[in-house]
């Protein structure tokens, strides 16, 4: 029995999100105060000042809940009668669906088991070989922590190959990828895609490398908000113990003293705990200088007199000059990990210091440095590099960029079918419009939202990319395929950087206003509007370039003119007016899980037909037409080795008589 893999999901879609809804109203009305001003609301109308009839805004409510449940029960009929249509049993077929979810499940978690189990033994490995001076130094020991390596990310490959098996294996793995991508964003304020990933995961196997130990030293280099500090705060609460680190933000002014340590003066007062030894030690010094006085007279009249001057002195401060310990020293004394954000601020002679620092033997097993900065011409305000220094961070340097994301295919050509997929055609990159579409999604990986949310996501990722590949000074003859572009006059861009920070906080303003204004009015608001005072030319550029992905079209923003030959804006105004941009009508729509994994990962599902198949069938299917038409090939050769060998056989068979 086959049903529609399409409409198969859409229901368990559909199905799914009305409990996660339900649950989340009923969490939200157990709160009296919530539950009151709920009550208050009750009978005002959102069409007019007139009151409307009780029990009407519930109704409104719950509409959207109501009109989903009529969704749900629709596609179940439908359903049903298919797989009785087929002589089956749509329950059955349910059953069986969540039996092989059940059971990619289990072979998923036992995979990451394995996973972190191993990671941990790499790691103790990896200390255990800076702690031999001797096996440091040789070769088969990193040799043999590589091929470690390899092993455990083979890992994730055979959780691929797992969820090729079937339609729910798939869209179940591509769920539970998303849902943790939630769950790093809300950790770290970072999400883990495809290239994002790989990347940090190449950066963590060379960095714990050069971490462990003493004075190990990382440098993370990128452009403005290419989350270069997350990284390193991620790296330095993984690779330090207990998760503890120091952080330094540095600037301009920094001296050494301001990192490491320096000479301060402290009030401090006695501990009380300490009186007695105190009393001792002065009876003590009393006894050495007055030899010939008795026990009995010491303890009957100098005890007492120096009881009260001690404790006299319990509540006074003492004001002495020690030494005191800034992050740097911290770290070192702790044997813990500390990061200096944005370091090439720092004065050469505050460098040079960092320098001597750890060329010493100033700090305990565990203590390493890691960096972020900028490093390049294009970065304005930053300082010349210590030559040494250089020397040091040389085989320490990563890149970090900005999640990659295809600039000219649009989203509805973004998804190969299956048998390209099997012939190792590569879908194209969309890491950014996976970290957009992670902010739309609920903890559960519901995507609740207009109907055309993925593809509004989509544009504005090919629209960051694009102006964060300008921003970073490529050509735009280069990076792109549009012929209307490539008309382009020169962009320059050096005020204005889009971030992935401001990349998610669009969207996430735009879900948090419940989809009821059009996106264009956060595009306007949080980067045109801002943009066009300080940097106005750079402000044309950039609303030129989003128009280009279909943004900033309509009416609201026909006032609005660029030239593009000379980089020109008017007609920006002061206050974005919000009223120009609500939606009349922002329905949201649950979106299958089919098409969000689909979208996100640019991979058609499986079939229930191709179910069916094992990996290799399904792979051989895909290669069918070359071995047909190399077998026609062949074949006049083949016939004629066969015409050969059955005449040699027939002589045998004269030769030797049965």
């Amino acid at each position: 029995m086959e049903l529609s893999t399409k409409d198969y999901f859409d229901y368990q879609s559909k199905r799914k999100a009305i409990p996660d809804e339900e649950r989340a109203k009923k969490s939200l009305l157990k709160n009296k105060n919530r539950q009151a001003a709920l009550d208050a609301l009750e009978g005002i109308s959102l069409e007019d000042d007139s009151p409307s009839d009780a029990g009407s805004d519930y109704q409104e409510i719950s509409s959207f809940e109501h009109s989903l449940k009529l969704e749900t029960e629709k596609l179940k009929d439908k359903l049903v009668k298919e797989a009785e249509s087929d002589g089956g049993s749509f329950s059955e077929f349910e059953e069986a669906s969540f039996d092989r979810m059940k059971a990619f499940l289990r072979k998923r978690i036992n995979y990451l088991a394995r996973k972190k189990s191993s990671d941990k033994f790499i790691l103790e490995y990896i200390k255990d070989v800076h702690k031999d001076p001797n096996w440091r130094e040789k070769k088969s020991a990193w040799e043999d922590i590589r091929k470690l390596e390899k092993k455990q990310e083979a890992i994730d490959s055979l959780i691929e190959k797992e969820a090729q098996k079937s339609p729910e294996a798939f869209l179940l793995n591509g769920l539970l990828k998303l849902r943790k991508n939630k769950v790093s964003f809300k950790k770290f304020g970072t999400i883990d895609t495809p290239e994002m990933e790989k990347i940090y995961n190449e950066i963590r196997n060379d960095a714990r490398k050069k971490l462990e130990g003493r004075n190990g030293l990382v440098v993370l280099k990128g452009p403005t908000g290419s989350g270069k500090t997350v990284f390193a705060r991620r790296l330095a609460e993984e690779f330090s113990a207990g998760g503890e680190y120091e952080f330094i933000s540095a600037h301009s002014k920094m001296e050494p003293d301001d990192m490491i340590s320096r000479l301060g003066i402290v009030a401090q007062t006695s501990d009380p705990e300490k009186v007695p030894a105190k009393v001792e030690e002065a009876l003590s010094q009393y006894r050495k200088a007055n030899p010939g006085v008795s026990e009995e007279e010491i303890e009957k009249n100098a005890r007492p007199i120096i009881e009260k001057v001690v404790m006299r002195q319990l509540g006074q401060r003492v004001m002495s000059t020690e030494k005191i310990l800034e992050a740097i020293g911290k770290a070192a004394e702790k044997g813990v990990k500390v990061i200096i954000d944005e370091f090439n601020y720092l004065p050469s002679e505050t460098i040079g210091a960092l320098n001597d620092f750890m060329a010493g033997n100033n700090a305990k097993e565990g203590f390493g440095i890691i960096m972020t900065g900028n490093i390049g011409k294009e970065y304005l305000k930053r300082q010349d590099l210590d030559p040494a220094f250089l020397s040091r961070i040389s085989e320490g340097t990563f890149k970090i960029g900005y999640p990659l994301q295809d600039f000219d295919k649009p989203i509805s050509q973004s998804v190969i079918d299956r048998k390209d997929y099997w012939a190792g055609e590569q879908p194209v990159r969309r890491d950014l419009f996976i970290a957009g579409i992670t902010q739309l999604l609920d903890m559960k990986g519901n995507l609740i939202a207009p109907a055309d949310a993925q593809e509004k996501v989509w544009d504005l990722s090919q629209a960051f990319a694009l102006i964060q590949k300008l921003a970073a000074g490529e050509n735009i003859r280069n990076i792109s395929d549009n012929e209307k572009l490539k008309t382009v006059t020169e962009t320059s861009f050096k005020k204005i950087f889009l971030s992935y920070r401001n990349f998610n906080s669009i969207l996430r303003s735009w879900k948090m206003d419940d989809y009821d204004r059009e996106i264009d009015y956060y595009i306007l608001n949080n980067l045109i509007r801002p943009a066009s005072i300080f940097a106005p030319k750079e402000a044309a550029q950039l609303f030129y370039f989003f128009q280009h992905n279909g943004f900033l079209l309509g009416d609201n923003c026909s006032e609005i003119k660029v030239d593009s030959s000379l980089w020109e804006i008017s007609g920006v105004p002061d206050i974005v007016d919000k009223k120009k941009f609500q939606v009349d009508d922002s329905k949201a729509k649950v979106h299958s899980i089919k098409e969000v994994v689909e979208n996100c990962y640019g991979v058609e599902t499986p079939t229930f037909a191709e179910m069916k198949k094992s990996d290799s069938e399904v792979k051989d299917s895909v290669e069918q037409e070359e071995r047909e038409e190399f077998s026609a090939e062949i074949e006049q050769y083949t016939q004629k080795e066969r015409e050969i060998f059955s005449a040699e056989e027939n002589k045998v068979a004269v030769i030797c008589p049965a």
